[in-house]
């Protein structure tokens, strides 16, 4: 799953859409979340949020997550 994530991250910085970058950060960070691997989750969050739209769903839950 971690590969797939970032391959999409790779086409989403190629084509320069923030969004999509934004999002799949956002699920690469509950994939490593899930992993056990709790640093990589927040690094990947916190880039999330940073491409995000503030109090768009995706950034709320981001949010939430991070607590």
């Amino acid at each position: 799953a971690i590969q797939c994530h970032e391959e999409a991250l790779r086409i989403a910085r190629l084509l320069h859409d923030k969004n999509i970058e934004g999002q799949v950060l956002a699920n690469l960070g509950t994939v490593y979340k899930h992993q056990g691997l709790n640093d990589a989750a927040c690094c990947s969050w916190n880039d999330a949020l940073a491409l995000l739209r503030p109090g768009s769903k995706p950034h709320t839950e981001i949010l939430q997550k991070l607590g």
